[in-house]
């Protein structure tokens, strides 16, 4: 016992030590006294102490629980990954202890929440436990749920990567952002691997989307999802050496007002081309699974940002899916549609619905005109008139007097809202969504179909 003592505070010395060095190399402070006494506050020093401890312990546990497995879901994207703007709710402190310790870092440890582009700014941070800029992260949300729907051997192992306000080539492979993700994959593999536990990356949670919709970015982002999916499961594989495809757990983003150009009434509205590419990878790509569209949730301030709690709702929404793909269960591709036709006085819309009947919600989403439905003409002008929920359709009323020229109509959901607010109050929004349990039903994407489709 004697010797564990002297062993970890000669280790908390030599931490305390490097600690100090690396903290005046980054921020530049001149060696003295009242610097290391501003520095090592009884939170610094209890935080010193506390990674002594769980390097000793890891020391002593390494080749024990040999049948322990590690499942790592990192959360991918821009601004909404890392939580900007949300007011953390998630005391850290719980969630270090939270099922017994299963919720772990890409270190897995429990020093959850000191993220830095910067990845020795990263350490500086985790060890003085400067927990400024730290935000909610749906990771938070996501992990707690996952430890209590897999087993008492899993640990779940999640962070937060990517870069705010960058569009989909500033994230993808070869970029600094894509590397540090790869990293951090590395990093949890080769500990994992250390105390001989399985590791597997059962999936990644895609959060981005925002740039790309607000610049119209040229190209096709449809493509892009297909290119990252492919990307990330090469090299995870290589990384892990697992034969389980790395499936995309896909958000929708959907803050189409917040774009200076948007016209809701636009036939062609440039926009719409991000959660419409995100909707059809979810419709038709095996690897694609739905968390949810954001629009039900509130945002900070109703601007870009999720707000606390749309954060965590999202988080639950992405461990429901990713519970799925570890259960091996139906892909969930969420509640989409599947068909459109027209009359001379009706358009029909037929969805696919995972949990029927569908259900207009005007209290948990302010009422949307038509439940968020519109019919666009060629020369710009919404003829919806009235919808109605019928079995797994709805059908729009138009006004068949309306004059147009001739030629496919564009119908489109949720496709609406006040310029420059998002939310369920005013911005972008319907009012559709299924019949699901546990207070998480599948809301309806976002999405814009023509009457020849």
């Amino acid at each position: 016992m004697g010797g564990s003592i002297l062993l970890l505070s000669t280790f908390a010395f030599v931490v305390s030590r490097s600690l100090l060095q690396k903290y005046k190399k980054v921020m530049g402070i001149k060696n003295n006294f009242r610097t290391f006494a501003t520095i090592m506050t009884p939170r610094a020093i209890t935080a010193t102490l506390t990674a002594a401890v769980t390097v000793v312990l890891a020391a002593c546990e390494a080749g024990e629980d040999a049948q322990r497995t590690v499942v790592c879901v990192p959360v991918y994207g821009q601004s909404l990954a890392l939580g900007e703007e949300a007011v953390r709710l998630t005391d850290l402190d719980m969630l270090a202890t939270a099922a017994d310790g299963r919720i772990v870092t890409e270190r897995l440890d429990h020093n959850h929440g000191y993220y830095d582009p910067d990845e020795t700014k990263a350490v500086v941070k985790r060890l003085l436990r400067c927990d400024r800029r730290s935000f909610e992260l749906s990771a938070y949300a996501m992990a707690l749920d996952l430890t209590a729907l897999l087993g008492r051997d899993t640990l779940v192992c999640t962070f937060a990567r990517g870069q705010g306000a960058t569009p989909y080539a500033g994230i993808s492979r070869g970029t600094p952002p894509y590397r540090q993700l790869l990293r951090a994959i590395g990093q949890a593999c080769r500990e994992s691997r250390r105390r001989r536990w399985r590791f597997v990356v059962p999936a990644v949670c895609w959060m981005h989307g925002e740039t790309d919709m607000e610049r119209r970015t040229p190209g096709d982002y449809r493509q892009s999802l297909r290119q990252f999916a492919a990307d990330i499961n090469a090299d995870v594989k290589a990384i892990t050496g697992q034969e389980e495809p790395v499936s995309i757990v896909c958000y929708q983003t959907c803050q189409l007002t917040m774009a200076h150009h948007f016209v809701p009434t636009a036939y062609d509205c440039p926009e719409l081309r991000v959660p419409q590419a995100q909707m059809l990878q979810l419709r038709d790509d095996p690897l694609f699974w739905a968390s949810t569209p954001v629009y039900p949730f509130t945002f900070a301030h109703e601007g870009i940002h999720l707000s606390a709690e749309g954060q965590q709702q999202v988080g639950h929404y992405a461990a429901r899916a990713v519970t799925a793909i570890v259960r091996g269960e139906q892909r969930q591709r969420g509640l989409l549609p599947t068909g459109v036709s027209r009359t001379d006085s009706t358009v029909t819309v037929t969805l696919s619905v995972p949990c029927p009947p569908l259900v207009a919600d005007s209290v948990s989403v302010a009422p949307a005109r038509c439940l968020g439905f519109s019919v666009i003409s060629p020369e710009g002008r919404d003829i919806a008139r009235t919808a109605t929920i019928s079995g797994n359709s709805v059908v729009i009323g138009i006004d068949s007097r309306a004059q147009h020229r001739q030629g496919p109509l564009s119908v489109r959901y949720a496709v609406c809202g006040e310029a420059d607010t998002t939310g369920p109050e005013r911005g972008p929004r319907g009012n559709l969504h299924d019949s699901a349990p546990d207070a998480l039903p599948n809301w309806c994407h976002m999405f814009s179909l023509t009457t020849d489709e």
